[in-house]
């Protein structure tokens, strides 16, 4: 299954860019929702191929393992 996520955020490209190259400090500015978040593999020089894993909850009772990879960086 492949899941597409657009978010609208009031920053700037860079600083969305800057935070979402930084897995696994994730929880440490989302941590209502964000559990864990972590590296798995790293990726190229450009963090093509990175991939990363994270446990999430929201207000549902249950919690999200998921796993993601960088197919393109701009």
């Amino acid at each position: 299954m492949i899941l597409v996520s657009r978010w609208r955020v009031e920053a700037t490209l860079a600083e969305a860019a800057d935070i979402l190259a930084e897995t696994e400090a994730l929880p440490r500015w989302w941590s209502e929702v964000c559990l864990e978040a972590k590296i798995a593999a790293p990726g190229d020089p450009e963090g093509i191929g990175r991939r990363f894993e994270g446990l999430t909850r929201g207000w549902l009772p249950y919690r999200l393992h998921w796993q993601g990879i960088v197919r393109e960086a701009r």
